[in-house]
């Protein structure tokens, strides 16, 4: 028996074993089951995004790929260069010079007058001291400064007309006649004056800064010693002086200087050919007559003028008498010390006198150096009207003249932009007339030649001269591209002259952005440079050409000294980083007419007059502008302030004519209120003076288009879209689509104000622009080109597909939930539980929410008294104006049971205050059947009199209860569960015993009493319960109750108090004042006082005993 029973307890070990592994296999089977449900949710939850990212990048790719973005980011390259301003000229930010000559830009004035010229305050006697000028005051009427018609002047040549070597008294000069105030003017140096186009320097100011003051200190470098060109006060001897002595030659009794005449041969004495002005009117001309010079000042004196007191004609002792200096500077008299380096066009810094420098360190090199590098000689409109020659001009009196006058000025490269691929024309059409003329021996030497002569001069002097060629193309031609280069003669026996090609690129949109370095031609080995390279290489001194170097990994082209970042796809290319507008009203850079170049002493430029006195041309408008810099007075003039804008200069030349159609369109075309087209030389300009300061547009991520050469940046450009797409759907795919928009708009302003700000070297741009601050000028080399598009692409298309696809599925999802809950809850509920994700589903869900039940009270009766159509009617009438409250106050309708509602607060959707929002529904029920009652009784006899007093209960109570779908899977209902649902229900059932419309418990009472007004119901157990649970009657909202519950809740409370303290008696006697206080309507059945009332009288026979807590089992539902 024992070896049985062993063999049965084995068999049940085994059994219990088995069992316990099968359980331990079907938990593991059940974890892995729902961890695989797991991932494949979250799987299924973000494909979409997924598909939705490479959908993203595949199209933003290939619209990058196929140039989409490109014509619209060059716009945007063009507004940063506006946005950021010239680096140069008069409308710039920063303190570059606009020009290098010292001369004043004129500061703008009102011109009240119409003279052409500024007018101070003229001074006024202020008869009645109101400190202005009123009609009849006396005033001082100041003229113009200029010789006008009508006003007095000495004749000297005696034509009877003013010319400017006559005299003009400053006395003779008229006003308008009226009385002129001080006109408005803009202090540009901030030196409190006017000042204009004076040409010449003037102490403490260089150059005008972006506050519109000089960069330097005010200094002096006066040596302390008097020089022969200083100012000083001539004292006299302090005796009177006779007249010096001399020999009257015509017997006139005065002593004659020599009459001025022309000294046409410049041989410093008067010859008989050359003309004279006749001051006597002897018919001849008169040298200066012989004298003894008393005073050795090297001119003939008169007498003293003294005061004859006693008349005898002549000085006497003690007479006073005007004692003139000796017309030279003595020891101890008064001088004006001038600063030295004014008088040689230098500026006094550190008390040396040294050429005018930039105001800061432009080309941060770390040194001071001069403004800007390169200067323009253009063929403008000044030239075209002042040069007396045919266009083109000639290459043997123009070209030619020009490099000689600049080589003399110190110019270190001259780059002339034109093309002088064949003969020179002037010269041909001289040989072609003489010929006509049948003329022989004389003989005519070519322009090339002297041009060649003036090349070689030009190097003699080391000024390098570059000329220019041009790579042409003709599609009907094999090869289709091929060189014009200078003629033979220009290019020399070895081809050795110096010229580079004058090809500009020009982007799809025919803008020119970018300057090329060299090209390839066809049947050439070697690449042809530019005209800026080719420059920038000889103001460097670099003598043979060197061979260019791809470093391909850094991106850039080493061209000998030169390092140049390429731009884009071309490696021969890189971007032009504008100093500014066009030149000219705003002086990018120092522009020059061509016709002030070759206007020296023996070459006139201007209109001639016939002067029939003389026998000869006047020309009135050369002003031999050239000689002020090297004529033979140079140093003269440089003492007055003139400086040489050439010196160590490359000057570029070429034409700024529209009728060349060499004018291009910029980024700075539009600028201003104005379109301005750049000169071709202009950008050359551009060019050299960028490659000069390494000045280049940094390009971190490459060129703005897709990179089909450069593996680094089209990679770079690859992960900054898979990167926007991936920030992009991360932070939008779950966020509302206001919220996802905000998100993208975010994105968007962050990487253009980055992409802009990298661009001005000042990421606090948009701030600044925004607040009205001044945007800084970035330094050399510190600008950066940012795409700006295609990256903004990779943030609004996932955005864009993300947000379809959510608009899609949200009206599928959407009308689900409305087949689903569209009879319980409100749209905007459906809305929110939308938004919130949820969705229907078997099951429910345990929660803190309020319960709502409410029916008609005596609904049996009303059966009775009606039809049935009409019962129907009464009781959708009732039904619909109570549910739209309902669903208004964001409640979700569980079901209808005949008369009755049953509904709750915060489920489906989690909401705020439901406690409140069920008594608000509780009191504007209460106030609707009001309204609802005045209708019925108002349609007369349509209905019975009871449903002219309908009246319902509400029951409203809060707590832990579960809401969800309940049934089957094929058919559900979602509905409420729970303990608290069931006492919700006793409350209103209860409210029958008490007369009153809404019970509520107390968790109700206890969130919602500062809202609304109560009373303290009961203490009490309700039926299918064993805890006691406190009840109040919702009155209404608080300030809406009726003025009698004013009288009615001190005595209930006290009442309640009594009946708490089994004062059964007092209790009763307080009941009855308060019952006759309280409402009775038609169909209420009982009060709250009654009921109390016969409480007492029970609890008077049956007493609860000393230890009653006040709680009272309810017997009744």
């Amino acid at each position: 028996m024992s070896s049985i029973n062993d063999s049965n307890s084995n068999e049940d070990m085994k059994s219990d074993h088995s069992e316990s592994e099968n359980n331990v296999l079907a938990d593991n089977v059940n974890e892995g089951s729902e961890s695989k449900n797991k991932f494949i949710k979250s799987l299924k939850a973000i494909i979409p995004t997924i598909v939705i990212g490479i959908g993203s990048y595949l199209l933003v790719f290939s619209l990058h790929y196929f140039g989409a973005f490109n014509s619209l980011e060059l716009k945007l390259y063009d507004f940063r260069m506006k946005l950021r301003g010239p680096i140069s000229g008069i409308d710039s930010n920063s303190s570059l010079p606009s020009s290098e000559d010292f001369y004043d830009i004129a500061e703008p004035f009102i011109d009240l007058n119409n003279n052409n010229i500024w007018d101070d305050q003229e001074g006024f006697i202020d008869s009645n001291n109101n400190n202005k000028y009123d009609n009849g005051e006396i005033f001082t009427d100041i003229g113009n400064g200029v010789w006008d018609q009508g006003e007095n002047f000495t004749d000297f040549d005696e034509n009877g007309m003013y010319d400017e070597w006559d005299e003009f008294s400053l006395t003779e000069d008229k006003g308008n006649g009226k009385w002129d105030a001080a006109e408005q003017y803009t202090d540009i140096n901030k030196n409190g004056k006017w000042d204009g186009l004076n040409r010449v320097y003037d102490i403490g100011i260089d150059s005008i800064s972006s506050s519109g003051v000089g960069c330097w200190e005010v200094e002096t470098c006066a040596n302390g010693s008097f020089d022969m060109d200083e100012e000083f006060t001539d004292k006299g001897n302090g005796k009177w002086d006779n007249f010096e002595p001399f020999e009257d030659k015509n017997n006139n009794n005065i002593w004659d200087d020599a009459e001025p005449f022309r000294d046409d041969n410049e041989n410093g004495k008067r010859d008989d050919a050359e003309p004279f002005r006749d001051d006597n009117e002897n018919g001849k001309w008169d040298e200066s007559e012989v004298f003894t010079d008393i005073n050795k000042n090297g001119q003939w004196d008169l007498a003293e003028v003294f005061t004859d007191d006693n008349g005898n004609g002549k000085w006497d002792e003690g007479e006073e008498f005007d004692d003139v200096g000796n017309g030279k500077w003595d020891e101890d008299e008064e001088f004006v010390d001038l600063d030295e380096c004014e008088k040689t066009g230098t500026v006094c810094r550190n008390q040396q006198c040294v050429e005018y420098k930039e105001c800061h360190d432009i080309n941060q090199n770390g040194k001071w150096d001069k403004g800007l590098d390169v200067i323009l000689v253009e063929i403008d409109d000044e030239s075209f009207r002042l040069i007396n020659e045919p266009m083109p001009y000639s290459r043997g009196t123009i070209w030619s003249r020009a490099v000689r006058n600049l080589a003399d000025a110190g110019a270190k490269v001259i780059a002339i932009d034109m093309v002088f691929d064949k003969p020179d024309h002037q010269t041909q059409n001289i040989k072609n007339y003489v010929k006509e003329q049948g003329v022989e021996g004389i003989p005519i030497k070519e322009g090339d030649d002297i041009l060649v002569e003036a090349i070689n001069y030009a190097n003699s002097k080391g000024t390098k001269v570059i000329l220019s060629g041009v790579r042409k193309e003709e599609p009907s031609r094999i090869p289709p591209d091929y060189l014009l280069e200078p003629t033979k003669k220009l290019m020399g026996e070895n081809n050795n002259q110096k010229f580079g090609l004058v090809n500009i690129s020009t982007d799809s949109d025919n803008f020119y952005r970018k300057y090329g370095m060299f090209y390839q031609i066809s049947d050439h080995e070697n690449v042809f440079y530019t005209l800026g390279i080719k420059s920038v290489l000889s103001y460097l001194n670099i003598e043979e050409q060197p061979d260019y170097v791809l470093d391909a990994e850094n991106s850039i082209v080493k061209i000998g000294p030169i390092e140049v970042p390429i731009y884009g796809n071309n490696i021969s290319e890189f971007l032009l980083n504008y100093y500014g507008p066009a030149s000219g009203e705003y002086q990018t850079f120092n522009r020059i007419s061509l016709s002030n170049i070759v206007d020296t002493g023996d070459y006139y430029v201007g209109e001639g007059e016939f002067d029939p006195d003389f026998g000869e041309y006047f020309y009135f408008e050369d002003q031999d502008w050239m000689d002020r810099i090297i004529g033979p007075n140079a140093a003269e003039m440089a003492a007055f302030g003139v400086i040489n804008p050439f010196k160590d200069k490359i000057i570029v030349m070429g034409t700024s004519l529209q009728e060349d159609q060499d004018i291009k369109p910029t980024p700075f075309l539009t600028y201003g209120e104005q379109d301005y087209l750049m000169p071709g030389l202009e950008i050359h300009a551009n060019a050299i003076q960028q490659m000069l300061n390494s000045d280049y547009i940094q390009l971190p991520f490459g060129g703005l288009e897709y990179s089909n050469n450069i593996s680094k940046y089209r990679n770079l450009h690859l992960i900054i879209i898979i990167s926007l797409i991936l920030i992009t759907l991360i932070f939008v795919s779950k966020a509302p689509p206001l919220w996802g928009f905000a998100i993208m708009s975010i994105e968007l302003v962050l990487w253009i104000s980055y992409a802009i700000g990298e661009f001005l070297a000042d990421q606090l741009w948009l701030y600044k622009l925004i607040s009205g601050q001044q945007i800084g000028i970035p330094g050399a080399g510190e600008s950066a080109m940012i795409p700006i598009l295609f990256p903004m692409s990779a943030i609004i298309l996932p955005f864009g597909i993300n947000l379809t696809y959510k608009l899609f599925t949200e009206g599928k999802d959407k009308a689900y939930l409305k087949a689903s809950f569209g009879n319980y809850v409100s749209p905007e509920l459906i809305d929110q539980m939308f938004e919130s994700g949820e969705s229907p589903q078997l099951g429910g869900e345990e929660g803190y929410n309020t319960a709502f039940f409410s029916d008609i009270a005596s609904f049996s009766t009303f059966s009775e008294k009606l039809t049935a159509p009409d019962l129907v009617e009464l009781l959708n009438e009732y039904l619909n104006a109570m549910t739209n409250i309902l669903l208004e106050n964001k409640g979700t309708l569980d079901k209808y049971i005949g008369d009755a509602i049953i509904a709750f607060y915060g489920a489906p959707v989690e909401i705020k205050d439901h406690e409140y929002l069920a008594c608000l529904t509780c009191c504007q029920m209460n106030e609707k059947l009001e309204e609802l009652r005045q209708k019925w009784k108002s349609e007369g006899d349509r209905w019975p009199e009871i449903v002219h007093n309908m009246r319902h209960r509400i029951g409203v109570n809060c707590g832990s209860l579960v809401t969800g779908n309940m049934g089957s899977e094929m058919r559900m209902n979602y509905t409420m569960m729970g303990d608290t649902v069931n006492l919700t229900a006793r409350l209103e059932s209860g409210a029958k015993q008490y007369g009153i419309e809404t019970q509520v418990g107390s968790k109700i009472y206890e969130a919602v009493k500062d809202k609304f007004t109560f009373r303290m119901l009961d203490y009490a157990i309700v039926k299918g319960r064993s805890e006691p649970e406190r009840t109040y009657e919702l009155i209404s909202e608080k300030g809406k109750e009726p003025e009698i519950y004013k009288e009615i809740l001190p005595l209930w409370d006290k009442a309640i108090e009594l009946y708490t303290n089994q004062n059964w008696d007092e209790a009763i006697k307080v009941f009855n004042q308060c019952d006759k206080l309280e409402e009775d309507y038609i169909g209420r059945p009982n009060t709250p006082c009654r009921f109390y009332i016969k409480r007492c009288e029970e609890f008077k026979e049956n007493s609860p005993g000393k230890k009653w807590d006040g709680a009272y089992q309810l017997t009744s539902k």
